[in-house]
């Protein structure tokens, strides 16, 4: 039937002759790594003899060293979180060509059930390639910096709070006169460690260091942890700060990272949230499994231009009624990577009853298999 079509007049030519005339170099592979089809372009684009047909191939047997098992590693990560990925690869073609950079592109092909059978791969080279790398060089050299100064720091500053600790201790009564003045060098000194750290976690989010070890775990335990580290600060401004749990909830989370995201967030809703109004942090389990977390607040609210810039490291909304509320604005950029490290999502959505929710879904753990080296 479909040669009979492809044989009549004005009718589409074959798909080997479509994929060879699209301008990019397109590739798909099943789920053990063999590649289904391939065009020209990728031939040429990694240095493989045009002679040579690809389709039928094991990708470790056809793809140049490095560029296989980034796409390995590509097509599990798809497998796990069911998302589109994209990697730039450093490799050296087939034919022993110059060191290239390259863009590959890996999304799922939906099959007949719900896991994908199949995966698209596009390769393009990256434009401008030494610009490209002057500019990671400097990256790489900002991080370091960063990495520097904030250890520098962090010592004195620890130092620092345990001599202040001491000095609160002795200043305990209420007509010690020096007590004022210790619980400003106190809230600072504390104030200065948590940014310290905040910087320590981007630089780790930079050199691909940043982990994150998921385990079945009941949630309750963990938002209840974040929420009195923050009662403190919530009380100075009258706020009525708690946490309205399903029981039983379980979500598939690395227990330390899940408190840091749901700290993030309690403080950014303390920040903007004044004096007198109400925090409410609720998780449930969703449709599949899934981990729902809602973090509430009856506070200013964001402009709808910003509710997406907000979770972008040092950004923060120039407003003079919220400037003052001081901080970095690198909390909310730390919890959406959180929860992306996760294969979860977090956004903002305003409240209709004044104020703003930041939701996050965390996604059931998959457990599927991946394409492996074949023995040899």
């Amino acid at each position: 039937m479909c040669d009979a079509v492809n044989n009549e007049p004005g009718r589409l030519p074959d798909l080997e002759a479509l994929t060879d005339a699209l301008p990019t170099a397109v590739m798909v592979v099943d789920r053990q790594g063999k590649i289904v089809l391939a065009n020209t372009l990728v031939s040429r684009l990694l240095g493989i003899p045009t002679d040579q047909r690809l389709d039928g191939k094991h990708m470790w047997q056809a793809l140049p060293l490095g560029v296989r098992e980034v796409v390995a590693a590509m097509q599990r990560e798809v497998l796990i979180y069911g998302a589109e990925v994209r990697r730039d690869v450093e490799f050296t073609p087939v034919d022993g060509g110059v060191q290239k950079l390259l863009d590959v592109q890996l999304a799922p092909v939906a099959g007949r059930g719900e896991e994908p059978e199949f995966f698209s791969l596009s390769f393009s080279e990256a434009v401008d390639r030494q610009e490209i790398a002057e500019l990671k060089k400097l990256d790489v050299l900002k991080s370091n910096f960063l990495a520097m100064i904030s250890h520098e720091l962090r010592t004195p500053l620890t130092s620092i709070r345990g001599a202040v600790h001491l000095l609160a201790d002795e200043s305990r009564a209420s007509t010690d006169p020096n007590k004022a003045l210790v619980n400003i060098i106190q809230g600072n000194s504390e104030r200065l460690i948590r940014l310290v750290n905040n910087l320590l976690e981007m630089v780790a989010i930079d050199n691909n260091t940043f982990m994150v070890s998921r385990s079945r775990l009941e949630i309750a335990p963990l938002v209840n942890q974040a929420v009195e580290k923050c009662q403190a600060a919530a009380k100075a401004k009258f706020l009525k700060l708690e946490s309205d749990l399903d029981a039983g909830t379980i979500g598939d989370v690395d227990p330390e990272r899940f408190v840091q995201l749901v700290g993030y967030l309690i403080d950014n809703a303390i920040k903007y949230t004044p004096h007198g109004g109400q925090i409410v942090v609720r998780a449930s389990v969703g449709t599949g499994g899934t981990l729902n977390l809602l973090v509430s607040d009856t506070g200013s609210g964001v402009p709808a231009f910003a509710r997406e810039k907000i979770f972008d490291r040092f950004y923060q909304v120039e407003d003079p009624m919220t400037r003052c509320c001081g901080g970095a604005g690198v909390g909310l950029y730390l919890a959406r990577h959180i929860a992306e490290s996760h294969g979860g999502k977090l956004w903002m959505e305003a409240n209709p009853a004044g104020g703003s929710d930041f939701r996050a879904i965390f996604p059931a753990m998959a457990r599927v298999p991946f394409a492996t080296e074949p023995s040899r």
